[in-house]
């Protein structure tokens, strides 16, 4: 059981690296003022945190369930750096998504000048 879970998460964590990877490289290719619109930069900041916190999560999973031994200094620094990054990471990323809400709902209801705070953001 505990080899299927981590297959699952590890896997899961993989395949959004993957997709964050593409996001980025796909927007590297767009010209660039469709690149410089506000959903295209906030699309871009959500696949760079989300492949921050993919990392540091992938990272997690290959240590703690491959049950690789580590020292006492190992050890401290795997958890002074890794959960800490990966709590920024995710916080980053909720952010980023509540910048994009708020910037869907500005824009629908034409609030032109929130719109220019949130694109300011």
């Amino acid at each position: 059981m505990d080899q299927v879970l981590f297959s699952l998460t590890f896997g899961g964590d993989l395949c959004s690296i993957i997709a964050c990877v593409w996001l980025i490289l796909r927007f590297r290719s767009l010209c660039p003022r469709i690149r410089s619109r506000l959903f295209a930069r906030q699309i871009w900041h959500l696949a760079v945190s989300d492949l921050v916190g993919g990392i540091f999560a992938a990272f997690a999973d290959g240590v703690l369930h491959t049950g690789m031994p580590m020292s006492r200094g190992q050890g401290d620094w795997f958890c002074s750096v890794v959960p800490p990054g990966w709590y920024v990471a995710f916080t980053v990323s909720a952010l980023v998504e509540a910048n994009i809400a708020l910037g869907f709902c500005f824009a629908y209801f034409r609030a032109v000048r929130a719109l220019h705070v949130v694109s300011a953001l």
